[in-house]
């Protein structure tokens, strides 16, 4: 969190086209470090064995329980 406020708080300050600028390098930054730690961050298929998101109906809330057990 302390790191998120120092490295946030200069770039929050930043007007439109410089703003944008750094969001876009930050991204291509976060590909970079994801793919370099692909061991531990499953590279560019995400991370592995989170199950999918499955929204709770009424008729199916108690099948959807039993499947992720």
């Amino acid at each position: 969190m302390i790191i998120a406020i120092l490295v946030g708080y200069p770039f929050s300050r930043l007007r439109t086209i410089y703003f944008f600028m750094i969001n876009l390098l930050f991204g291509i930054g976060m590909l970079s470090v994801n793919s370099i730690f692909e061991k531990y961050t499953g590279g560019h298929s995400g991370l592995k064995g989170i199950p999918p998101y499955l929204p709770a109906r009424r008729h199916n809330a108690a099948i959807s329980s039993q499947v992720w057990r």
